[in-house]
């Protein structure tokens, strides 16, 4: 029964064609590795190699990955860090250092284009389990990651990791900081715009709460802190039922707005659970836009209040949304809110984007519009879009130089990342340097963000199997129940810490020629190779610089 199973698989070494496993001796073996993923194939490597040493600005998340692995079972596998100290004495604070072991789930593989029953295991949860015991010819990473405090002193600290099996097994891997006297702004205060879809839905369905009860946002506090932590700038809302369709989630989106249709005939909204989580959320970090679904297709649905019916759909929408607009801006115009709220639309054809925004101008001058497309805002014709996203494959040099043109204006101009393209991306397949590469793409091309279409949209089973029908296997998420991390969420992070540090040594005249060259966008490749070579090129020049 998958409830009392810790993952799916227990990862193990890969035997080759012999029946051999290439580099297996006898014994508890361990080695320092990248950041990227590990397999069977590839886990055993070099011993020698333990040392871990990073640069950081203060106020900055480092990362650094070790994996050990036996040839027989290995019980109570677990860890310990020493203090990491200066040479004048000073210590980075105990709390700010922490490992996690690197958990694994499954996810569907393609063949020739088709999603095929085959699974793949994956290394991408960042787990809280203190201990773990492994099989024979068992592997393990262990992720470790150090949040350098804004008022660390600099200079170089050292420390040591212990990785323990058997109680007497002891690996030592040797780790050394240097910490310099630049600091990153908390990221509240990043300029870099994230977006990343919200679904409350799936977080209650998961754990078995009445959605938007106090223990719903007891829960849920912590998945919206954990966005806040990477800059998320939007509150991601729904005014209608099934925002997206029935298919295209495993939990169906509800609602936040009711429409109740009187006796007379007349509408009467009830936002009580719109005000709060937008309140909630406000006051978890999120914000300031609040991104409204969908203005698309006007597909709304309203309670009759004579016969207690739900879901109705009203004869004329067109004429709803009318009324539904003018009150829902003066709603929210009464909150405060009227600045911030956008009501969003997701990849709608241009005759559909222009009916519904002209019908919104018209009824709610004050309301903007965010929309995530597949072609240049100029090629709407007769709309102005005040919030926009371009999916990635179709940037251009013109969308870059039209982005640049709607700056003046105070539009957001970003790109998104979902199902598409195959690289650079975030799916559970993907290689770890192009989720850093995300940050260090809007830093090159000078885009105000990112759009990515699900933050914790799960599946089933998050924790088990990443698939959802056909989509590349992780794509519906970040942040697996817990909330856990991802190996994926912690490299995006990274790749907007290198961003806002990019924009600071801009902003201060400390760019140099050679960081510039790279990060200019006509030198991008488009192989995938091109992707780890860069992301390595220019976190190695930003490190460079004092």
């Amino acid at each position: 029964d998958r409830k009392y199973l810790y993952e799916p698989q227990t990862p193990v070494l890969a035997f080759s064609d012999d029946g051999m496993i290439k580099g297996l001796v006898p014994g508890f073996c361990g080695r320092a590795t990248g950041l990227v993923r590990i397999t069977g194939a590839d886990a055993i490597g070099d011993e020698s190699k333990r040392d871990w040493k990073a640069v950081a600005w203060r106020n900055e998340f480092v990362h650094g990955q070790f994996v050990v692995w036996t040839d027989r079972p290995a019980r109570c596998l677990r860890t310990s860090v020493s203090p990491l100290v200066n040479a004048n004495g000073e210590r980075l604070p105990a709390e700010s250092v922490s490992t996690r072991f690197v958990r694994y789930v499954v996810g569907h593989a393609k063949h020739k284009g088709e999603i095929t029953q085959k699974e793949q295991l994956f290394g991408d949860c960042l787990d809280d389990a203190t201990e773990l015991d492994l099989p024979e010819h068992g592997y393990r990473p262990v992720w470790l990651t150090v949040h350098v405090s804004a008022n660390a002193a600099p200079g170089t600290y050292r420390g040591i990791l212990r990785v323990i099996a058997n109680a007497k097994d002891i690996i030592e891997f040797p780790l050394e900081i240097k910490v310099g006297s630049r600091t990153l702004p908390p990221p509240s205060e990043w300029k870099t715009f994230v977006d990343f879809w919200q679904h409350p839905w799936a977080v209650a369905r998961y754990h078995g709460v009445k959605p938007f009860s106090k223990l719903h946002y007891a829960l849920m506090e912590e998945y919206l802190k954990t966005l806040a932590a990477v800059g998320q700038k939007t509150i991601t809302a729904t005014v209608v039922h099934h925002a997206w369709g029935q298919g295209n989630n495993y939990d169906c989106f509800g609602s936040m707005v009711e429409a109740i249709r009187r006796r007379d005939g007349s509408f009467v909204f009830d936002y009580s659970i719109f005000d709060q989580y937008v309140a909630f959320a406000k006051r978890c970090g999120l914000g300031p836009q609040i991104h409204c679904y969908t203005l698309a297709g006007f597909k709304s649905r309203h309670t009759d209040e004579e016969t207690g019916e739900k879901l109705v759909a009203y004869n004329d929408q067109r004429a709803f949304w009318r009324i539904f607009l003018k009150d829902f801006e003066s709603h929210v115009k009464a909150k405060g809110w009227l600045g911030d709220v956008y009501m969003a639309l997701d990849e709608s054809a241009p005759e559909v984007l222009k009916s519904a925004v002209d019908l919104l101008r018209a009824a709610a001058p004050g309301l903007k519009v965010a929309m995530a497309g597949e072609r240049r805002p100029s090629e709407y014709d007769g709309v102005e879009v005040e919030n926009f996203s371009e999916v990635l494959g179709h940037v251009t040099p013109e969308f870059i130089a039209e982005a640049h043109e709607r700056r003046q204006k105070g539009y957001t101009t970003s790109y998104y990342i979902c199902c598409g393209p195959g690289f650079p991306n975030t799916f559970l397949r993907s290689p770890l340097c192009e989720s850093v590469w995300q940050g260090i793409y809007i830093a090159g091309t000078g885009l105000d963000g990112i759009l990515r279409w699900a933050a914790f949209t799960w599946p089933r089973d998050p924790l088990f199997d990443g698939s959802f029908i056909h989509w590349p296997p992780g794509d519906t998420y970040l942040i697996y129940p817990g909330p856990r991390l991802s190996t994926r969420y912690e490299m995006l992070r990274d790749g907007f810490e290198i961003c806002e540090k990019i924009r600071i040594l801009r902003a201060t005249g400390a760019m140099t020629p050679e960081l510039e060259k790279l990060l200019d966008p006509s030198t991008y490749g488009r192989d995938q190779s091109f992707f780890a070579e860069r992301t390595a090129a220019v976190t190695a020049a930003v490190d460079a610089i004092p």
